[in-house]
């Protein structure tokens, strides 16, 4: 899924791509995690977005193996 998170009484925390949690914070990307997520994809990673309620907390670098 793009977009997964939960519901508590505090807030609604979500992590999901880029451009699901930038369309759920309805916000600009911040330039310090823009800098990151393209480190990140020129690293053959896939870039994680988290956030709550509206704010952008950070970015996460998911890096599968793959098996043989």
């Amino acid at each position: 899924t793009k977009l997964s998170g939960v519901d508590l009484k505090e807030g609604k925390y979500r992590k999901g791509s880029v451009d699901a949690i930038l369309s759920f914070c309805q916000k600009p990307l911040p330039s310090d995690l823009s800098y990151s997520v393209q480190r990140i994809c020129e690293r053959g990673g896939t870039p994680l977005l988290v956030a709550s309620q509206s704010q952008i907390l950070g970015v996460i670098f998911l890096k599968d193996k793959i098996k043989f």
